[in-house]
């Protein structure tokens, strides 16, 4: 019928809803007895198998959080074990581990120098700060930027300072600055990346405000001293 509820629930509550006035009225609205008493019996049968459903439903539910719970405990158990392996094998051998039947932990090889940094930004604060922000392929942990500034388009850097973010606040660019120039590399204690240099122009908006510009340039040249 053109009534007939989406859900379930709402189909099992339509005909329990009309189980009295069915089962009062049963010839008066062209139907019987028995034929009531059928309907009835059967919504009764839907309503229980309903409740079956949804305590299996439930069942389920519990039963999965069980066997997550149980899971988490045996592994934790898994790894108390293998730290003991591992400290065993520190004083007695790599032998350790085939007793135990575990793989033997790989040495882990020197990390790769920093990439070099790229696709940057340069955002103007409102108090006339530069905020720089770039990506740097390859990054390894301890990596840090170094940051080196020149004023215009000639003449030498000299150093900013470093970061350990791939991102860096100058709040020293001279007023009336029309032209900024910075070199960014990546070191690390064991190793250094190549220079990345790039240009930020700064320029008036057709309202009056102030904008920026970035262009990357080419390989940057000997820092100086």
């Amino acid at each position: 019928m053109s009534f007939k509820p989406k859900t379930v629930v709402g189909q099992i509550e339509a005909c329990e809803q009309r189980v009295t006035p069915f089962t009062d009225n049963a010839v008066a609205i062209g139907s019987s007895a028995p034929v009531v008493a059928a309907f009835v019996a059967k919504t009764e049968a839907a309503r229980a198998a309903y409740t079956v459903q949804r305590d299996a439903v439930n069942a389920a539910k519990n039963a999965t959080i069980q066997m997550h719970l149980a899971i988490d405990a045996m592994w934790y158990s898994m790894s108390e074990i293998c730290k003991q392996v591992v400290a065993k094998a520190a004083s007695a051998g790599d032998g350790v581990y085939a007793l135990a039947s575990l793989p033997v932990p790989k040495i882990p090889g020197p990390a790769g120098e920093p990439g070099k940094p790229n696709q940057f930004k340069a955002t103007l604060m409102e108090n006339g700060a530069l905020e720089l922000s770039w990506k740097c392929t390859s990054p390894a942990a301890g990596t840090v930027y170094q940051v080196w500034r020149r004023i215009g388009g000639t003449g030498e850097f000299t150093y900013c300072g470093g970061c350990g973010t791939k991102s860096y606040l100058d709040a020293t660019i001279p007023a009336g600055s029309s032209q900024v120039t910075y070199q960014i590399q990546g070191v690390r204690s064991t190793a250094a990346g190549e220079w990345a240099q790039f240009n930020v122009n700064f320029g008036v908006s057709t309202a009056g405000a102030m904008t920026t510009s970035v262009t990357e340039t080419a390989a940057a040249p000997k820092m100086a001293a």
